[in-house]
């Protein structure tokens, strides 16, 4: 996530281009300047576009380099999931930008000497000087209609003066202009429609070229899904949101090791690097590097699913679990 503030008034810049705060991922190449939540993917490819090593230059830095290159086109150029702000202190011109399916969110208020941003609207508000003027238009919207008003409600919230940028979008700001314009144009194609939910998914391996690399089971049995997961070298979780996951439970029940996101209960459940491995929501280079970490580690292997199996057993197990909440049934009965 990303938040700060991005001064506008050359008087201050002695103080540096970010104010006081500001977190996220910080690089610069020459006068550019960008703070961003980015995973690039194929960082190579856009690096070999701009004749330099990938390897020696951050995600930002990355950015930057490709504001220098290609412009307000940049985002083009970068695959991957991004939310950044940056700005080129020679043209004296800033941009925000979102990737091209909103992965990452971005806020923002603009005032005359400076740019409030954040990922987490909640913490945009609290930000001092950030006005709380309600919107009712868009609170009308949002209670009566909000599937008709949806392209206004991507890009305004319930704060007349606060703004979301939609996905795919970019805000260019200068001293004379101000302009919020769609940087991906989705080719546009005949609507698809299948009989079942399941033709989506594959349908879209079939796209991806991915068909030798991914197996759809569809719907199966308890014993048959158990059956599966045993049978795996290990199980990954992704999701962005959850509870406390059977499913994980099951894998690690059965010595399977699991790599999992982040969120909920899950670090309740997997401990990274002791019962499995953890990575950040839609972090997915970080999810490839902990799945090649444990297969090409035997060692952690070995231990990640001994120890998932312990923790499971000892904290986890039905009966051991029916046998402490009928002991406080009989404790609060007396």
């Amino acid at each position: 996530m990303i938040r700060g503030a991005l001064v506008r008034s050359p008087e201050a810049w002695n103080r540096g281009v970010w104010e006081e705060g500001a977190t996220g991922e910080e690089g610069r190449h020459g006068h550019v300047h960008v703070l961003a939540d980015a995973g690039l993917d194929d960082r190579e490819v856009l690096a070999g576009k701009l004749g330099i090593e990938a390897a020696l230059f951050s995600d930002p830095e990355l950015i930057a380099a490709a504001w220098l290159r290609w412009g307000e086109d940049c985002c083009e150029h970068l695959l991957g999931d991004f939310a950044f702000v940056l700005w080129d202190s020679s043209r004296r011109v800033a941009m925000l930008a979102r990737d091209a399916v909103g992965v990452r969110p971005l806020h923002y208020y603009i005032a005359p000497d400076r740019i409030v941003f954040d990922s987490d609207l909640d913490r945009l508000l609290a930000v001092a000087g950030v006005p709380h003027l309600l919107d009712e238009s868009v609170l009308a919207a949002r209670l009566l209609r909000p599937r008709m008003f949806m392209p206004v409600l991507n890009q305004r919230t319930c704060w007349k003066e606060v703004r979301k940028l939609p996905p795919g979008h970019r805000l260019v700001i200068s001293d004379n202009a101000i302009k919020c314009d769609r940087w991906r144009l989705w080719e546009q194609t005949r609507d698809v429609r299948f009989k079942r939910r399941e033709d989506y998914a594959e349908a879209l391996a079939e796209r991806l070229e991915l068909n030798d690399a991914v197996t759809f089971l569809g719907r199966l049995s308890e014993a048959d899904t158990l059956a599966e997961i045993a049978r795996s070298d290990l199980l990954a979780l992704p999701s962005f949101m959850e509870g406390l996951p059977i499913v994980l439970m099951e894998a690690m029940a059965l010595g399977v090791p699991v790599v999992a996101s982040r969120v909920a209960g899950i670090p309740e459940l997997v401990e990274d690097g002791v019962t499995g491995l953890l990575f950040a929501p839609s972090d997915w280079t970080a999810l490839a590097a902990a799945i090649e970490r444990l297969l090409d580690d035997a060692p952690l292997y070995k231990a990640v699913a001994e120890r998932g199996r312990e923790k499971v057993a000892a904290e986890f197990d039905a009966r051991k679990s029916a046998e402490l909440i009928s002991r406080l049934f009989q404790e609060a009965g007396t």
